[in-house]
């Protein structure tokens, strides 16, 4: 019986510890300007997505200018947002750390997408990267560049993963 016990609580530990990979405390905190280069999180540091992709970057990849940065942390996640400076639209990158393949199969719910990272799946709206470093990536290049087709899904996905490139070539 108390075998039984002790083997039921190790199952239940080790469940615990598969699934929280990606989970935790969801306190952000916003602001623009110069933010720390890491943030320490069990089993590694999250690099500043900012600095991964930076104003000029974005800038580049969208073809438009974008206002400065916004950047939230949580305990797992750092995330850094561009709006296009025309119209809004939101490009961003969040970067997730450490990152199972099962988180990674939980949130890339999407088409598989080929040459970035191990593995990529584009969902519409967003690509979700696992990358060599054990961390899972979702970028988004705030839609079509500016002269394509604003509907095209394929443009929106290119722009995302021209994103994705840039973090993951910075060390992401």
């Amino acid at each position: 019986m108390k075998t039984s016990l002790s083997i039921t609580l190790m199952i239940a530990l080790l469940a615990s510890a598969l699934l929280s990979g990606c989970g935790g405390d969801t306190t952000t905190t916003s602001s623009t300007g110069s933010r720390s280069q890491t943030m320490a999180v069990q089993g590694g540091e999250i690099p500043n997505p900012c600095t991964l992709v930076s104003k000029a970057d974005m800038e580049a990849i969208t073809g438009e200018p974008v206002n400065q940065p916004q950047t939230t942390d949580t305990s797992a996640s750092r995330s850094c947002d561009y709006s296009v400076a025309s119209d809004g639209r939101m490009a961003s990158l969040m970067i997730i750390k450490p990152c199972s393949m099962a988180d990674f199969f939980n949130m890339g719910s999407g088409d598989p997408v080929e040459g970035v990272g191990m593995h990529a799946a584009w969902d519409k709206k967003q690509l979700t990267v696992h990358t060599m470093n054990n961390a899972c990536l979702v970028t988004s290049g705030g839609g079509a560049p500016k002269g394509a087709d604003p509907n095209s899904d394929a443009a929106a996905m290119g722009t995302a993963k021209q994103v994705a490139l840039k973090a993951i070539e910075n060390g992401a």
